[in-house]
């Protein structure tokens, strides 16, 4: 599952078959999206009457079928109907089927999985659309549960899960009482390179004036536009400051280009920003260049 066609389209580019299916977790924007889609064999969200006219349009003007799953809301309150608009969109689909659009899968979205009361009634709320939807639509391929879910157990999992930050290494909040049995390590690490090291002249570091004297400071590649907070301190490299925009300072020396850890887990950096492991991931990547390495 990825978040936009965009992320599906580089993955099949990347190499991954079209016999597997990548589902994009939000609705078409345009025709665009539903072209790019079926050439693609990318499955698309339909969760209004608003997504499945644009699916339904852009498959009459191009004629090419289309895969698509529906999201149903049991609570989130972020996409999908619930109640009679549900029952109503499932009728639309299913004259939709005619027109070339495959209806595959039924999903939902556990807003709080750590609160046992709350999910178990998404989940019953989950059981009462599949019936809805397939009395009308057939058999569907339904999910409902990311990592929380999946650990809440069986009645959750349907027909698949859709793993998140568990495959990243790391328990979602309220899930900690796993962390001993499952033994989950982190997966992603991030490197930054040394660009120059200098003395100390007086004055500022970065865009500040600075506090103390130094002796020798070194320039690292890392700012605020790669996903780090300006106060942050940029994880492991514990600069001095304010992060600029695309560096940040450091005491000490290095030899020009040196690759230096930022982070091997984001545990730390998340807390100190006050927020969760994910953010902190989505975050880095947005300049960062990858490199996968299979472990066995």
């Amino acid at each position: 599952v990825v978040t936009s066609v965009q992320e599906g389209v580089s993955l099949r580019f990347g190499g991954v078959s079209p016999e597997k299916e990548i589902l994009i977790l939000t609705p078409p924007l345009g025709e665009d999206d539903v072209f790019l889609s079926s050439l693609h064999g990318l499955s698309l969200t339909v969760c209004s009457f608003s997504s499945l006219r644009t699916v339904q349009k852009a498959v009459q003007r191009f004629g090419l079928g289309v895969t698509v799953h529906v999201k149903v809301n049991t609570g989130m309150n972020r996409l999908g109907l619930c109640g009679a608009p549900f029952i109503r969109l499932c009728s639309a689909l299913k004259k939709a089927q005619a027109e070339g659009v495959r209806i595959q899968g039924l999903y939902s979205h556990l807003y709080s999985p750590e609160q046992k009361d709350a999910a178990e009634n998404q989940r019953i709320n989950f059981l009462k659309s599949r019936e809805i939807a397939q009395s009308k639509l057939g058999p569907l391929f339904c999910h409902l549960s990311a990592t929380g879910g999946t650990l809440l157990g069986e009645s959750y999992h349907f027909n698949g899960v859709r793993l998140g930050i568990g495959m990243y290494g790391y328990l979602p909040h309220g899930f900690e009482i796993f962390e001993q049995n499952l033994a989950l390590r982190p997966t992603m690490k991030l490197y930054t390179h040394a660009l120059q090291t200098h003395r100390f002249t007086g004055g500022g570091v970065g865009y500040a004036k600075s506090k103390k004297e130094y002796g020798n400071l070194t320039a690292y590649r890392l700012g605020y536009a790669d996903g780090f907070l300006r106060t942050g301190g940029g994880g492991r490299l514990n600069a001095i400051g304010n992060l600029c925009m695309d560096g940040c300072i450091t005491e000490g020396k290095c030899a020009y280009g040196k690759k230096k850890p930022v982070f091997f887990s984001v545990s730390a950096l998340a807390n100190r920003a006050q927020t969760i492991p994910y953010e902190a991931l989505c975050a880095a990547t947005k300049r960062a260049r990858f490199e996968y390495v299979e472990e066995c």
